[in-house]
This record gives structure tokens, sequence and C-alpha cells, in this order.
């Protein structure tokens, strides 16, 4: 998971099963991201989908995953 450029910030990760979770101390801008494996393939293609919780963006609804979630490879997938 990306941690950005801010060396400067407390960042803890705990593990969960398969589940990962990243927290953000820093009080300006605390944040909290869980990362949910949901598939993951082997062989000359790998894939690996993510459901991805943002704790900042708990209140933004997504009509296919719900309030703060997002699919890791969205932008690359259209539902009709």
């Amino acid at each position: 998971m990306n941690k950005g450029l801010k060396s400067y910030t407390k960042q803890l990760t705990q593990e969960i099963s398969t589940a990962k979770a990243y927290v953000n101390l820093n009080e300006n801008d605390a944040n909290m991201h869980i990362v949910l494996p949901l598939v993951k393939t082997l062989g000359n293609f790998p894939i690996a989908l993510n459901l991805i919780y943002t704790h900042q963006n708990r209140n933004v609804v997504d009509k296919h995953f719900g309030k703060g979630f997002k699919l890791d490879g969205c932008p690359l997938i259209t539902f009709e």
C-alpha cells in the first residue's frame, strides 16, 4: 500500500487474516484504510482485486460497493 511521501507521520499496519488495515495517526490528516482481498490469480497474467475502505470517504456513496468502499481496479472495469 502506498503510504505517500509523508515520512514524518506515524503509520500503523494491522493484519487480520488476509485483510490489512493501515492507520495514519497524524492529527491533521488522520485516516484509516482497510484492504480486503477478493481475488488473486497466478500464472502468466496474474491479477489481484481488492476492496478498499477509506475512512475519510465514509460519507461518499458508491452505488456498487457502499459508503467509503472502492474496488482498486474500478477505473478499468465498467458496469452496465
